[in-house]
């Protein structure tokens, strides 16, 4: 059978081989005609890739151009535009300063009338004498016929009375008399002015007594927060009005805001066997958003806003008066004065040991840079005598010493040579205050403390004040200090300071003729007392704002 088909075999196996020839022939004339094709496209591409990079090298460098311009063009444009919002900005506050200093010459020229009025009257070494009014932003929305004109109406009410107290807030005015009556005048948004709950607009001067208290009553203490103030009378009763938001009025505590002078009442001692018996307050001090103040028997009471309080085992407001019974205070023995700043509270103890609780984060403590807020009463050890006066604002503190050594901590100004403007700068320490320098020949006995401003009454009856030191050369820091020029003759016996975000406003008490030139004499003789510009060397570096 093999035989009979061997050359259809034959056939089919010549067909396999001739077929196999076939595809490989035609692989290769594919891969040929696929290589030229590939080569002819590459060639192609060569071609329209330098002619298309030429192209776009011209359009890039075009685009790239219009860009540049485009760029420059806004730039010159914001440069120019910020160079005018600067110049704008500038000529802004060149007018808000020219308003300021036009309105302090205005306050100044009140104050000459003031003095003049009081000299008419025979009662220039009676009441406070209204020195210097520097005013810092206009007053015209609180204040719109100036804040001196409001003294001069409370002298026209009173033409036989003195002045006995004036007081600030943040944007109202509070003036007692020696003959018992007390005045505001300024802003009433928060019941500042107590003149009512029906009325919350402001007075641009004093129209009448406040209401809520029978005058004529006398008068012992005024001390303003921020939107509140706070009275003590002869008798020992504290009157308050004002802002009672975090109840910093003491009384009335489900009210925001109290229109009218309400007296506050103490909560009663634990174990007193009449548990109505009256607490008689001795001194007061309001901070901001919170108070202090001290009874007869040296017991400590605060109320106001909890995390300003900030004393152990009080975490919220305290709406009514709270008697402090920690041991940190209790410990300290018999109290002096208390003062209150912006969430933190100074206790002067009699032996003039000074104390300090509460947070400040600008460096008010006194403690230190590690310990900006603490929750008991802490003494202030880098002062190495004993203090005898203290006052604190918002922003800065001083204190002096019987040798009449002066020390600052806190935020104050700071003068750059370099850039002819004045920096913020922190000391966490109490630093003292070299005030030797600008002819000052007393020794300091009184310190006084404004928005920036520090002044000092010295032993021979002078007023010396400055609101920003110069750089320091070898440690220690040097005050630019003027002087307050008084008439002749004319010597100071008590310095009183008052300021707001608006201005700051320098007050004196004058001494006879007779006492003015004995306490010449005695500044003018050898003193073993004198002032030390010796370095604290526990200071911490300054810390530039």
């Amino acid at each position: 059978m093999y035989r009979s088909h061997a050359k259809l075999f034959d056939r089919i196996r010549r067909g396999f081989v001739e077929d196999r020839a076939r595809v490989v022939i035609q692989s290769c004339m594919r891969r040929f005609i696929v290589l030229s094709r590939l080569q002819n496209v590459t060639q192609a591409a060569y071609s329209m890739q330098k002619f298309a990079q030429a192209k776009l090298l011209r359009v890039y460098v075009s685009n790239l151009h219009a860009a540049t311009l485009t760029i420059q063009a806004w730039w010159r444009g914001n440069r120019v535009r910020r160079i005018l919002q600067e110049e704008k900005l500038k000529l802004v506050l060149a007018g808000h300063l020219m308003r300021a200093e036009k309105q302090t010459l205005q306050e100044c020229q009140q104050a000459v009338v003031l003095l003049r009025e009081r000299e008419l009257r025979g009662r220039l070494k009676k009441s406070w004498q209204l020195v210097h009014v520097n005013v810092s932003v206009e007053r015209d929305d609180v204040y719109p016929k100036g804040w001196a004109a409001g003294i001069r109406t409370v002298e026209s009410f009173n033409p036989g009375a003195d002045l006995s107290h004036v007081e600030l807030g943040a944007f109202h005015t509070v003036v007692a008399t020696s003959s018992g009556y007390v005045y505001t005048y300024g802003l009433n948004d928060r019941g500042q002015l107590s003149i009512g709950a029906s009325s919350t607009s402001g007075l641009p001067v004093p129209v009448q007594p406040i209401s809520g208290i029978l005058f004529p009553t006398k008068i012992v203490q005024v001390s303003c927060g921020v939107d509140h103030t706070l009275l003590l009378d002869a008798d020992g009763r504290v009157f308050a009005w004002g802002s009672n938001q975090h109840g910093q009025c003491g009384c009335a505590p489900r009210q925001e805001i109290v229109p009218q002078a309400t007296e506050v009442y103490f909560a009663p001692v634990r174990g007193a066997v009449n548990p109505m018996l009256k607490r008689t307050i001795s001194t007061l001090s309001a901070g901001a958003y919170h108070n202090a103040a001290i009874d007869d028997k040296g017991r400590v009471y605060m109320w106001g806003r909890g995390d300003h309080i900030y004393i152990r085992g009080v975490f919220s407001d305290v709406p009514l008066p709270l008697w402090i019974t920690h041991e940190s205070i209790v410990d300290i023995g018999p109290l002096d004065r208390v003062v209150c700043g912006l969430g933190f509270t100074y206790l002067l103890a009699k032996d003039g040991a000074l104390y300090v609780f509460g947070q400040a984060i600008n460096g008010q403590l006194g403690l230190g840079s590690k310990h900006r807020r603490s929750r008991i009463a802490v003494p202030i050890e880098n002062i190495d005598e004993r203090v005898t006066s203290i006052s604190c604002g918002v922003h800065t503190t001083l204190a002096v010493t019987p040798s009449g050594t002066v020390y600052q901590w806190g935020v104050f100004l700071l003068w750059d040579p370099q850039s002819q403007v004045c920096v913020k700068a922190q000391s966490f320490v109490p630093m003292p205050v070299d005030l030797r320098r600008g002819g000052i020949t007393g020794v300091a006995v009184d310190v006084k403390v404004g928005w920036w401003e520090g002044v000092i009454l010295t032993s021979d009856g002078l007023l010396w004040a400055w609101n920003f030191f110069d750089q320091p050369s070898d440690g220690i820091f040097r005050p630019a200090v003027y002087q307050y020029i008084l008439a002749e003759g004319q010597c100071v016996r008590a310095v009183h300071v008052v300021s707001s975000p608006l201005f700051s406003a320098v007050f004196s008490k004058l001494e006879g003729d007779k006492t003015a030139e004995k306490a010449r004499g005695a500044a003018a003789a050898p003193s073993a007392i004198r002032t030390r510009p010796s370095v604290n060397p526990n200071w911490d570096p300054m810390a530039y704002n």
